[in-house]
């Protein structure tokens, strides 16, 4: 039987943590790992299509997560699957950092109301603003060939055991 646990995006930062939550996952008994990878229109692998993620400050961390949670999993005999957000495209307190994020290089791809105002990034809720993903309009066919390319990518460059893709709705 699988036995899966998710690792976040937000739970590596070093290869030594990659290495770490390998051994804690094997130690506790999983056989599978889904891996985040794609969390708001930005990854945590060298990709030719989205920049890196915030975590790492748009910037190249000076190594591969992916590939090294790949060799880390399967030299403990566990499968490796890379998890995608698919339609969320930006989640923070203020618009992206970097210029190469979806926010900015298509924000015909994101939702819009009758008024034509885009979906805002912050939401009242109650007396509180809250941060809240911005997703991609996924009626829109070019994001749809937009995602099958990222998707491709990850699937023709890594040797992933799966592709687990979650967040397929319309946001709210």
């Amino acid at each position: 039987p699988i036995r899966a646990i998710w690792v976040t995006r937000f739970d590596y930062k070093t290869p030594r943590d990659v290495t770490r939550i390998m051994d804690d996952c094997r130690d506790a008994g999983f056989n599978t790992v889904l891996f985040q990878v794609r969390g708001n229109g930005t990854v945590s692998y060298p990709s030719r299509i989205e920049p890196w993620a915030e975590q790492f400050g748009f910037r190249d961390p000076g190594f591969d997560p992916l590939a090294t949670a790949i060799h880390e999993a399967h030299a403990r005999g566990m499968a490796l699957h890379a998890w995608v957000n698919v339609m969320p495209a930006w989640r923070g307190p203020g618009k992206p950092a970097t210029q190469k994020q979806l926010y900015h290089t298509h924000p015909e791809w994101f939702w819009y109301d009758r008024q034509g105002r885009r979906q805002p990034i912050r939401h009242q809720v109650g007396n509180k603003k809250r941060d809240w993903y911005v997703s991609l309009n996924p009626c829109l066919p070019e994001v749809r060939a937009y995602l099958v390319n990222v998707f491709h990518e990850l699937a023709s460059n890594y040797d992933i055991d799966g592709l687990h893709m979650d967040y397929i709705r319309f946001p709210n």
